[in-house]
């Protein structure tokens, strides 16, 4: 009898060491497949710094001497000023470095009741691709970086989930002026999953983000978990009735914000209706001043003078190979575009625009 207890706690040893063992070889897998991901996250990235060439800025020199288009020099002396002010009066209750990126107004804001959720945060513009509109993961996602915080961005990241595992594990640089290849701040997206969640809503609250009045709300999930989604520009969501216990559902990709995770809400059901939440890119409306073509990466681009409110813009609707409509001085049009550097200038990186009528895509990453 003594012979059958033996072997029956050998066999138990035996089954508990495999089954270390298994959980050691798994954890060795991932890890392996984590390394396996950064190297090939390192060996395909590709700086291209001046992404807009000496040589492109000599196309484009005359034009702006022409037309008059202002440097971005006083431009930045401003928003550094502005910037500067606005850290000293903050008191953010975080390390000097991140002040001016997530915090509170006040010192005492922790002892309040909106304790729950930041006062602003700012985060690089990112907007995430998804290959059709049921898709559970997004095949990229195109981070903006504004490193000197001046409002015009000096570089891109154009994000990869290359083996479709839910984890972006490429990307491509584009620089548009030389910077350190460390200085961005806002962490790599890394999730590639477009997340839903569904519960009530427990509380609300107005958080500036990115200099824009946004809504942000406390959802506590089936599982008695809460979960913080960014609904976005609150005047948008003015028509929408939001009270507490009020049921709400929610779709996009999750962006981390100091030490929190945010939802930030794509599509939205509330009282079964269903909002799209559009988080714009600047727009720039005005009359067509100049059409001209000049080299970016050895391909003709189309660069156009649009006459703003502001003052006249320079416009960089993407390859001429790819731009199916003709336009020409004197006519209208609407650009959704990102303000990037080019020398000592900005330009802006259309998205999109309305002309005659219809909205065009500007086919610009691959």
């Amino acid at each position: 009898m003594r012979h059958f207890a033996f072997l029956a706690i050998a066999l138990v040893i035996i089954s508990s060491v495999g089954a270390i063992s298994a959980t050691g070889q798994a954890t060795e897998r991932r890890a392996d497949r984590n390394q396996r991901q950064l190297d090939r996250q390192a060996s395909r990235m590709i700086n291209r710094a001046d992404y807009y060439t000496v040589d492109g800025w000599t196309q484009v020199n005359p034009w702006v001497k022409q037309y008059n288009i202002p440097p971005v020099g006083p431009v930045r002396r401003a928003a550094a000023g502005v910037a500067n002010a606005t850290e000293r009066a903050v008191e953010s209750g975080v390390n000097t470095v991140d002040r001016a990126l997530f915090g509170f107004n006040d010192a005492n804001a922790r002892l309040t009741s909106d304790v729950w959720f930041y006062d602003y945060y700012t985060y690089a513009p990112s907007y995430y691709v998804a290959p059709g509109d049921n898709a559970t993961a997004y095949s990229s996602a195109i981070r903006y970086y504004d490193h000197d915080h001046d409002g015009v961005y000096e570089s891109t990241f154009n994000y990869r989930d290359s083996d479709k595992d839910g984890k972006f594990d490429e990307f491509d640089r584009y620089d548009y002026t030389s910077v350190d290849a460390k200085s961005e701040t806002d962490p790599s997206p890394q999730d590639a999953r477009r997340h839903s969640i569904s519960g009530k809503i427990e509380s609300k609250k107005n958080v500036r983000v990115n200099e824009v009045d946004s809504l942000i709300v406390r959802v506590k999930q089936e599982d008695g978990s809460s979960v913080f989604v960014d609904l976005g520009p609150a005047e948008r969501m003015d028509e929408v009735k939001l009270e507490e216990n009020a049921s709400i559902k929610a779709t996009g990709p999750m962006e981390r914000v100091g030490e929190l995770d945010v939802l930030m809400a794509e599509t939205v059901v509330i009282a079964e209706k269903q909002f799209r939440i559009e988080r714009a890119m600047p727009s720039y409306s005005g009359t067509v001043q100049e059409v001209k073509q000049f080299k970016v990466s050895n391909a003709d681009h189309t660069l156009v003078v649009v006459e703003t409110s502001d003052g006249n813009q320079l416009i960089d609707l993407g390859p001429a190979s790819a731009l199916k409509v003709k336009l020409a001085p004197k006519e209208k049009i609407v650009v959704y575009g990102m303000p990037v550097r080019m020398h000592d200038h900005r330009v802006v990186m259309a998205s999109r625009f309305d002309f005659d009528g219809q909205t065009h895509s500007v086919v610009r990453w691959k």
